[in-house]
């Protein structure tokens, strides 16, 4: 390199692609603008989210590139005419990196897809319940109410006074405490599997 000429680094980096500008720093081309080009490294580094081993592996690449840059004159200019500039952008992604995104794409897709068929089936499911629900409830209220009827006839004066004319009555109250008895088992029943889903 010759006397007042411009050295270009370009160290292609995945920098978040927020920030699609460039990040440059223009100093001389000298040892003793190191610290000043290791702490812009570090800051490349610190910006694109890499961890401490890449960013430390960054500074070492740009002091060893340094170094070769200096040895090839065999000295150490230090007028401020030989000019370095080290440039940081954003690469463009290769195509596997490309082909990887694309995949994780469709994979997110699917997940995404797959979790709102699951939600749709829980949705209709429960639906479906709390349909059953309601209807198991106006059939307990509606015999609940016969029963009741029943009760009141059984209770009035000399009712077992003729006991071939008492007994249907009788028997006809024994089966409807059986349907409710039954009903309120399945209504329980639903009952607990909406505990469960709440739960899981």
């Amino acid at each position: 390199l010759t006397t007042g000429s411009v050295c270009v680094i370009l160290l292609s980096l995945l920098i978040d692609a927020s920030n699609p500008k460039s990040k440059r720093l223009n100093t001389e081309r000298s040892l003793s603008a190191l610290p000043q080009i290791d702490a812009f490294l570090q800051d490349v580094g610190n910006s694109a989210r890499w961890d401490e081993a890449s960013v430390n592996r960054l500074r070492s690449a740009g002091e060893e590139t340094l170094s070769s840059m200096i040895s090839q004159t065999g000295d150490d200019e230090s007028d401020g005419k030989q000019r370095l500039t080290v440039s940081a952008r954003r690469a463009d992604r290769t195509p596997a990196a490309k082909g990887a995104a694309q995949a994780a794409g469709r994979q997110g897709r699917d997940e995404r897809r797959q979790r709102a068929q699951v939600e749709r089936r829980l949705k209709r499911a429960q639906a479906s319940r709390d349909k059953r629900i309601g209807e198991l409830e106006r059939r307990i209220a509606e015999r609940e109410g016969k029963i009741k009827e029943i009760e009141a006839t059984m209770a009035s004066p000399g009712f077992y006074d003729d006991r071939a004319a008492a007994q249907p009555v009788v028997n006809k109250h024994q089966n409807l405490m059986w349907e409710v008895g039954d009903l309120m088992g399945q209504w329980e029943a639903l009952q607990q599997v909406d505990g469960d889903s709440g739960q899981a």
